[in-house]
């Protein structure tokens, strides 16, 4: 009688601890799940850095362009002035 009562509690205790690896593994899957998902976010936002860099790039050599063709306007206005032809 008490052997069956052990042999009961063991399998109980088997079952119990069963149960506790099935949800400890499920938790893990889903951890890396979040965890997946979170490095492609964190790639994706690495790309789109990329991106965002190589367009500030463009838009300041554009920038120096654009400044560079205003001072030669500037300086070519001034060249045409009748203030720089009088002195």
């Amino acid at each position: 009688m008490q052997e069956v009562a052990i042999r009961c509690a063991k399998d109980a205790a088997m079952e119990d601890a069963a149960d506790v690896r099935r949800e400890i593994h499920d938790e893990v899957g889903q951890q890396e799940a979040l965890a997946a998902q979170a490095e492609r976010r964190i790639n994706l936002a690495e790309e789109e850095t990329v991106a965002i860099r190589a367009g500030i790039a463009k838009l300041k050599e554009e920038e120096a362009e654009l400044t560079k063709g205003n001072k030669a306007a500037q300086l070519n206005l001034r060249q045409q002035s009748s203030f720089a032809k009088v002195s």
